[in-house]
C-alpha cells in the first residue's frame, strides 16, 4: 500500500494556505488539483490552432519547454534536483509513457478525426478503475462506476456531430485511440508512484526530468520519422511556449499534486474534464456548432463529475 505524498505545488508546508485547505479532506484537496489541472490542459486545442508543427514535433517542443521552464524554477527554489534510482526509474517510464501517449493520439486525431479519437483515449478511465480495484484497494462501490458511465455518455453525446463526420476508413485511427489509452493509464499510474516513493524528488523537479525524458524519446521518434526540429517563426515558438507553460507545466503539475491523493479510478474520472472544457472552449472562441444533444451531453458529463468530487473516496 502506498504512502500518499504532499498534494502543495512546491512541496513547502501548510504555512501561507487558506483555513479551508487545511479543513478538506486528502480526497477533496486531490481532486481539487486534480480538476484544476484538467482545466489548464483543457486549452490545449486552442493553442494547437495556432501551431503549424508536426504532431511529433510540437509533442516534442510542448515537452521540452516544459521541462526548460520547470528546471530553472526548481534551481531558484533551491530544490533538490538529483533524482535517487526510485525516482530516476519512476520519471523514465512517466516519460516514455507520455511520449506513447503524445504520439499516438495525434496519429487517431488525423485518421479518426478528433471526437472518436478523445473518446477512445478517454477509455483510460475504465483501465484506471480496473486497475485500482485490482491492485491499489479501491473499493468497487456503484457511485464510482456508475459516475464513469455517465461521464462516457455524457463524452459521447458531447461528441456526436464528430462521430456523424467519421471517415470510412478508420480501423488504424481506432487502434492508435485504444493504444493512446493505454499509455496514458500507464503515464498517470507512473506520475503518480513517482510522488508516492519514499523519498521523492519536489513536485516541479520531477515533473521538470518527465518532461525531458519524454522529449529525448519524442525527438528520437522524430528522427526516426524524418521529421524536422525547424519552427516556422517567432510567433509559432511563442505558441508553443504557451502551450507549455499552460499544459504541461501548469496543468499536469497540478495533476501530478494532486493524484497521490485519489484513487487510480477517481483521478482518472476527473481527468474526463479535459475534453469537457476543451470542447466548451472551442465552442465559445472556435465557433463550434453544437446541437442539443451535444449540449445534454455537456450537463450529463458535469453532473457525474460532480458525483465523483462530492462522493468519499477512500485513499488507498
Amino acid at each position: 500500500m502506498l504512502k500518499g505524498a504532499s498534494g502543495s505545488p512546491g512541496g513547502a508546508g501548510k504555512a501561507g494556505r487558506p483555513a479551508f485547505w487545511h479543513a478538506l479532506p486528502p480526497s477533496g484537496r486531490g481532486g481539487f488539483l486534480v480538476f484544476a489541472g484538467a482545466l489548464s490542459i483543457s486549452f490545449g486545442p486552442l493553442l494547437i490552432k495556432l501551431i503549424d508543427a508536426g504532431a511529433t514535433s510540437a509533442a516534442f517542443y510542448r515537452m521540452l519547454f516544459g521541462g526548460v521552464i520547470l528546471f530553472p524554477l526548481a534551481l531558484v527554489r533551491r530544490e533538490r534536483l538529483c533524482p535517487g534510482p526510485g525516482s530516476l526509474l519512476a520519471t523514465l517510464l512517466a516519460g516514455a509513457a507520455f511520449s506513447g501517449d503524445l504520439f499516438f493520439w495525434h496519429r487517431s486525431i488525423f485518421l479518426a478525426g478528433p471526437g472518436l479519437a478523445t473518446i477512445l483515449a478517454n477509455f483510460q478511465v475504465f483501465i484506471l478503475a480496473a486497475l485500482g480495484v485490482i491492485f491499489f484497494g479501491e473499493k468497487a462501490s456503484f457511485r464510482l462506476f456508475g459516475s464513469i458511465l455517465l461521464a462516457f455518455v455524457g463524452l459521447v453525446l458531447l461528441l456526436e456531430t464528430d462521430l456523424r463526420l467519421l471517415p470510412p476508413e478508420l480501423s488504424k485511427g481506432v487502434l492508435y485511440g485504444l493504444i493512446t489509452s493505454l499509455f496514458l493509464s500507464c503515464y498517470i499510474l507512473s506520475l503518480r508512484h513517482s510522488r508516492n516513493l519514499a523519498s521523492p524528488l519536489g513536485l516541479i523537479p520531477n515533473m521538470a526530468w518527465v518532461c525531458f525524458f519524454s522529449a529525448l524519446f519524442l525527438g528520437g521518434a522524430l528522427l526516426l520519422e524524418g521529421g524536422s526540429f525547424s519552427l516556422s517563426g517567432p510567433g509559432e515558438a511563442g505558441a508553443l511556449l504557451l502551450y507549455a507553460l499552460g499544459c504541461q507545466a501548469a496543468g499536469w503539475l497540478l495533476v501530478s499534486a494532486g493524484l497521490p491523493l485519489l484513487t487510480p479510478g477517481r483521478g482518472g474520472l476527473l481527468l474526463m474534464a479535459e475534453p469537457l472544457f476543451a470542447f466548451l472552449w472551442e465552442a465559445l472562441f472556435l465557433g463550434r456548432r453544437t446541437s442539443l444533444v451535444g449540449y445534454g451531453g455537456v450537463i450529463i458529463t458535469i453532473f457525474a463529475i460532480c458525483l465523483c468530487l462530492n462522493g468519499k473516496a477512500r485513499k488507498d
